[in-house]
């Protein structure tokens, strides 16, 4: 398990902002001031920002392979894949949090330093910037919350199953596996799902992903208002009762209990302040290399949602990059051939229990239907992979 690897590096603060991450480091003593070709690869200091798919995957690569310290803005790691379905299954929020905190609040690439809160600074070798992306629970969890997230996810799941009528703002795949997992599991509930455009998920998909998804969905019973904008979401979705969405076209739709899934935005704190912020796009991403390096940065990675990699964000491509970038590192401290970045994952997007849409990284990119995307990922919305990675025995 990952997480008995580490030893606690200092203490959390409560009620924390900004970018405020929980801090372990391998058990064995940290060496520092040395050149990276001059060491043995178990005296290389990697420091990985990001417990998320990506942060976890590059330390699971590093294990008993050299030192390495992770940092991450949360207490717990959260499968978010498995959010819809913990909104909905009692239990299943117990099982989406592995691990634990203190505060990143400053970079010095050249010094090769990260700042922390409490005063401490910590020498790397190496550093990898996985920090991932935030949003609204449940698709994310904000700082703060992990530490009662099962209970909000007990309260958000009283609240569907109180409900008659939901409406789900946001037909990205967290929307669209939102509204496929409540309207099969309740099938009596009038489910609404409003994107302000006329295609779900994403522009990126095929028209035969897009055919296959609303078809899905019209299957299992999920209203579509398509091509009309919330004009009014933060009131909708504030009150803890019933609330009327209204739309930019005049449309408006009661419901019991309105779920907010946009929204998802970089999380760059860790780094805007510093010489790299320079190098960020409009989103916070940086710009990277075939290897993942950031531009002009031969020691520092970045992988996942906070780089620029034309590809969809998503967590299993998050995971492989963690695991290239961890094997590029040790590569590189011994002097050998990076690893290019290669990529490749299924985009499995699972609308209920029992089926789903899944684009398969080869023969063009060839659309399959339920039978292989409940293999894949409906079935526990990937939870058994997660847990293995981790080191997480049931």
């Amino acid at each position: 398990m990952i997480s008995s690897r580490f030893l606690r590096y200092s203490a959390a603060t409560a009620g924390i902002t900004g970018t405020a991450y929980l801090v372990y480091q391998t058990v064995k003593s940290m060496r520092q001031g040395f050149a990276v070709q001059a060491r043995d690869i178990k005296d290389t200091h990697v420091v990985v920002i990001g417990g998320g798919y990506a942060g976890i995957s590059c330390a699971s690569e590093l294990k008993d392979k050299c030192k390495y310290t992770l940092i991450d803005a949360k207490d717990k790691f959260h499968h978010n894949w498995g959010a819809q379905r913990a909104s909905i299954e009692e239990g299943f929020a117990r099982q989406l949090l592995t691990y634990m905190r203190s505060k990143v609040v400053n970079l010095d690439p050249g010094s090769q330093i990260v700042k922390l809160e409490n005063g401490n600074e910590l020498k790397y070798d190496y550093l990898v910037l996985a920090t991932g992306t935030g949003g609204s629970f449940p698709g994310r969890i904000p700082l703060g919350i992990s530490e009662r997230m099962r209970s909000c996810y007990d309260t958000i799941r009283k609240r569907i199953m109180d409900a008659r009528s939901v409406v789900i703002v946001g037909g990205g795949a967290a929307g669209v596996e939102m509204a496929g997992d409540i309207k099969e599991d309740f099938t009596d509930k009038t489910v609404t799902l409003v994107h302000p455009s006329e295609q779900l998920v994403d522009n990126d998909v095929s028209d035969k992903f897009q055919g296959m998804v609303k078809d899905r969905l019209k299957k299992l019973g999920v209203a579509m208002v398509l091509g009309e904008r919330v004009v009014n979401l933060d009131a909708a979705v504030a009150g803890a009762g019933p609330a009327v969405v209204k739309t930019d076209a005049g449309r408006e739709i009661p419901a019991d209990f309105v779920i907010k899934a946009i929204g998802l935005k970089v999380h760059s704190v860790a780094y805007a302040n510093s010489e790299l912020g320079k190098k960020m796009d409009n989103f916070g991403r940086l710009p990277v290399n075939e290897f993942l390096q950031v531009d002009g940065y031969e020691n520092v990675f970045a992988a996942g949602d906070c780089n620029n990699v034309k590809e969809r964000k998503m967590g299993m491509l998050a995971t492989q990059q963690g695991t290239s970038v961890g094997k590029s590192i040790l590569s590189h401290a011994e002097g050998k051939a990076l690893n290019k970045y290669s990529g490749g994952a299924p985009f499995a997007l699972c609308i209920g229990r029992t089926g789903g849409v899944t684009r398969m990284p080869f023969f063009g990119g060839v659309v399959l239907g339920d039978w292989v995307t409940t293999k894949i990922k409906a079935k526990d919305c990937c939870l058994s992979v997660v847990k293995k990675q981790l080191g997480v025995k049931d």
